[in-house]
Order: C-alpha cells, then sequence, then structure tokens
C-alpha cells in the first residue's frame, strides 16, 4: 500500500496545518483519520502515551494475520478496481512485511494519539479544506464521517469517488482531477497554491 494511502497521513498533514497554518495555503484530506468532536478544547489534550503489553503482542498478531490475508485484503480496499491489487503490489507488501522496522509501524497503530479533533486544527481554514472520501473504503464509516465534516467544519468542499482506502491509486485519473480543480479554483479567488509542489 502506497505510505499516502495511510489514514494517519491525512491526520499528520492536518496536524501540520493547525499548528504551523502559516506553511499551508490549503488542505487536501483523503479518507483521513481523526475525529471530529463538538465543542472541542485543546485544553482536554492528553500526552500520556505508552506501549503496553497489549500493544506488543496486538501488532505481531496482527502482522502473522496480514502476512497470510494480504491478497484478500488489498482486493478490498480497491472495490472499483480490484486489478490494481496486482501481484506486484502483494508481492511488495509481503516484502516489505518482512522489513526490521515493520513492527514499530503496526504498533503505532494501536498507540497513534488522534486525540486532538479534526475540526480544532482546520479552524480558519475555511473555504480552502479539501476532503476526498473513497465511499467503500473498509476502514471507516465514510457517510458518518462526511457528515460530521459537513455539521462542524465551515465551508469545506467535499468529493465522494467510488472507492476503497486508496483512492488516489485506485482512481488516479479522478483524483487528480479533482485536485487539479481545486487548485484552479483557489488561484483564481486569489489564493495561490504551489502547483509544483502538488504535482511531485
Amino acid at each position: 500500500m502506497p505510505a499516502s494511502s495511510l489514514p494517519e497521513k491525512g491526520y499528520s498533514v492536518a496536524i501540520v496545518a493547525g499548528i504551523w497554518s502559516s506553511l499551508a495555503k490549503s488542505v487536501v484530506l483523503m479518507n483521513t483519520a481523526g475525529n471530529i468532536i463538538p465543542g472541542y478544547s485543546a485544553l482536554g489534550y492528553s500526552e500520556d502515551r505508552r506501549t503496553s503489553g497489549a500493544v506488543w503482542l496486538g501488532a505481531r498478531l496482527l502482522l502473522v494475520y496480514l502476512r497470510f490475508n494480504i491478497r484478500n485484503i488489498l482486493r478490498s480496499f480497491y472495490p472499483a478496481k480490484t486489478d490494481r491489487a496486482d501481484d506486484q503490489l502483494i508481492n511488495e507488501m509481503i516484502r516489505a512485511s518482512y522489513d526490521p522496522g515493520v513492527i514499530f509501524v503496526l504498533e503505532s497503530i494501536f498507540s497513534f494519539d488522534l486525540s486532538l479533533a479534526l475540526n480544532y486544527l482546520l479552524e480558519g481554514f475555511e473555504k480552502k479544506i479539501l476532503v476526498i472520501q473513497g465511499m467503500k473504503d473498509p476502514l471507516s464509516d465514510s457517510k458518518s464521517m462526511l457528515a460530521m465534516f459537513r455539521e462542524h467544519c465551515r465551508e469545506v468542499a467535499i468529493k465522494e469517488v467510488n472507492a476503497g482506502h486508496c483512492p488516489h491509486d485506485e482512481l488516479p485519473n479522478e483524483v487528480n482531477s479533482i485536485i487539479k480543480e481545486w487548485v484552479a479554483t483557489l488561484e483564481s479567488e486569489g489564493s495561490p497554491v504551489a502547483v509544483k509542489q502538488l504535482q511531485q
């Protein structure tokens, strides 16, 4: 799976935009992780994070499960175009599962801190947030997530695509077209975006 498809990446982008807003002209989130919490206050943020024995064991059990089921899992991530989950991608995932650092990545899934609310992080980016959501993502409740965005994030642009967990890889032409249109719209409204960076 391409690293950029991980939902935690979208959440990390939101954190960077929220903390260092001067670095961002706009925010594009794709199948993002994170929570939208009405009335959220940063005062409730907790820095207490530990890796427990359960996390240690869970990561190792998950690794075994993934190695034996990777083909079916990947195909479920690409429901609109299952052929994108081809042998090359499957073999690359299996190879990557033997990387010495993979266990730490899996441990982070259990301990990743999502306590900073997305709506809090994205304050000040009104009219500059694009959410692209694969509506067939097996890892999230897409409809509920988008409903929360619409209700609690002001003037957010939402594009629903008929894809799974990796819409940018499953439907690259459609997703690229959405992002290009978004960038062009921002530029025409006097909000310049670093197009070259988006194209890299």
